[in-house]
């Protein structure tokens, strides 16, 4: 669980520095969809680019449209690892 936790960490801080008006505090924070807790497309897209860059996974353009939540992104990288 240790690892989970340290991605979601990693995850929430590689959104902040694309948005930092975006606020991830509690679980329901992860679990909201993005544009509830003020990410847009393009903090989006810019997000996963750095994802791609630190865990070398990759968002197909099926995926990318698929992700709904941070928990989402938070899953794919953990399965991909």
């Amino acid at each position: 669980m240790a690892k989970m936790d340290d991605i979601r960490k990693a995850v929430k801080e590689i959104i902040i520095q694309e948005n930092s008006a975006v606020q991830i505090e509690d679980e329901d924070d992860y679990h909201s969809e993005f544009r509830d807790i003020g990410i847009d497309s393009l903090d989006l897209m810019m997000a996963t680019l750095k994802i791609t860059e630190i865990y070398g996974v990759k968002f197909s353009e099926d995926v990318f449209a698929e992700l709904e939540t941070v928990q989402d992104i938070v899953n794919l990288i953990e399965s991909k690892s």
